[in-house]
């Protein structure tokens, strides 16, 4: 059990029983600065973020999400769109992952909602 305080939301929150190890943040608003992922990932013990911007088009995002043929799967994706749409060659992605979608930019509440998404929902590998 981990439990963490949130200037966000001015108290703690709890994470009983499990973090991710891999997340995808997808932003199409703004670009995510590369300090906020890293205090972001020694806050909460994330092994992996892999951040995928604005500035990439569907092409780039394409080819990015499919680089983890033969390596690892994101286990919680966090999109923050207008709009729910994958453009994914490999389904595997979405199997394996839980899905979190904001309609607004990416910042630490963000990023918290998510994880406690993650802590909270029953894990079948897509069954």
């Amino acid at each position: 059990m981990l439990e963490y305080f949130s200037k966000w939301f001015n108290r703690s929150f709890v994470i009983k029983n499990k973090l991710p190890k891999y997340v995808l943040v997808i932003s199409r608003y703004s670009e995510i600065k590369a300090n906020l992922i890293k205090s972001l990932k020694l806050k909460y013990k994330i092994e992996d973020v892999k951040i995928l911007g604005d500035k990439d088009d569907e092409y780039t995002i394409k080819n990015r999400i499919n680089m983890t043929k033969g390596g690892k799967y994101p286990d919680l994706i966090i999109l923050c769109s207008d709009v729910l749409m994958f453009y994914l060659q490999d389904p595997l992605i979405l199997y394996k992952a839980e899905i979190w979608h904001e309609r607004r930019d990416f910042c630490e509440s963000t990023f918290v909602y998510a994880l406690r998404h993650y802590d909270e929902c029953e894990i079948r590998n897509g069954r």
